[in-house]
């Protein structure tokens, strides 16, 4: 991945930000352009902005594009079966409208409104959803097929993201921040994050930080199918788009040096959990259908 950003003061007032950013991996492709332009009101205490981005990404998975909700067959003569191509792509467009108010000269707030469409190839090529036997006796619950699974070739998202930062009176900052996603697949979220900083006589700093995430599932999401029913427009069994719920617990530790330089390490724990569904007849009654999910993670930092 690489990502580089030009920013240009136009005036005393107004300020652009062009930007780019290109990602690969063996079977993905991702190249998006961005700009942003900010203009100052207030004598420099009010700051209205406006950003938008344009995305383009391809899609060449293994075995090539499988069929939506079609059943992952056996290769003949090495050849993946149900496929319709050997790659897709989608385009994303963003747009991000903003206010920025210093409130007093320790503390300010940030308003913001996002709108972003994606079209085109929205699929997982590589999730599938099992189709279960319903009937009753010693085989119920059990998987039957694997079907790849299918989502809507297109998705609006809408966001409303609010911050405040403050400085205390012994020069301690809080920064706290809540956002609100919703968009037209069904999913709603929540995201609340809190950051302490503590400075310690300028020589270092501790910043303690904690993340609440809670999602709503995609009207299509579905942990399974059942044989002999019809088949859905659409349906998906990939956990992130189903009901679940994200905390972070982190702590930072920085250490300012000559110059405008800083070091600093950050480490973060991590645990998702997701709601089980109602009803999971036979076998399916014995098996945890939602993981939790935990992890570390550990960051180094460098700054110049």
């Amino acid at each position: 991945a690489l990502a580089a950003v030009w920013e240009r003061s136009l005036g005393s007032v107004w300020k652009a930000t062009l930007g780019t950013n290109v990602s690969t991996e063996y079977d993905y492709l991702s190249v998006a352009l961005n700009g942003n332009l900010a203009r100052d009101f207030n004598q420099h205490n009010t700051t209205l902005a406006m950003g938008l981005s344009l995305g383009y990404d391809s899609i060449e998975p293994v075995g090539g594009i499988p069929r939506a909700l079609a059943q992952q067959s056996p290769e003949v003569s090495g050849t993946p079966r149900n496929r319709v191509g050997a790659d897709d792509d989608k385009t994303v467009y963003d747009l991000l409208v903003g206010v920025t108010q210093v409130i007093d000269p320790h503390s300010l707030v940030q308003i913001n409104y996002g709108i972003g469409q994606s079209s085109g190839y929205l699929t997982d090529p590589y999730k599938l959803v099992s189709v279960i036997d319903p009937r009753p006796g010693p085989t119920q619950g059990d998987p039957v097929d694997q079907l790849y699974e299918s989502r809507p070739d297109s998705r609006t998202k809408q966001n409303l993201f609010v911050a405040y930062k403050r400085q205390t009176s012994w020069k301690d900052v809080i920064d706290v921040n809540y956002r609100y996603s919703w968009d037209d697949w069904g999913i709603r979220s929540n995201t609340v994050d809190l950051r302490y900083r503590w400075d310690f006589e300028e020589a270092w700093y501790l910043q303690p930080h904690l993340r609440y995430y809670q999602q709503s599932a995609a009207d299509f999401y579905q942990r399974f199918l059942i044989a002999g029913a019809p088949l859905p427009s659409h349906a998906s069994a990939d956990y992130r788009l189903g009901d679940l719920t994200g905390l972070t617990f982190g702590l930072k530790y920085g250490r300012p040096l000559a110059k405008e330089r800083e070091w600093n390490v950050k480490v973060e724990y991590y645990q998702q959990s997701g709601d089980e569904p109602a009803f999971q007849p036979g076998s399916l009654a014995n098996v945890d259908l939602f993981p939790d999910v935990k992890a570390v993670v550990v960051q180094f930092g460098f700054s110049f």
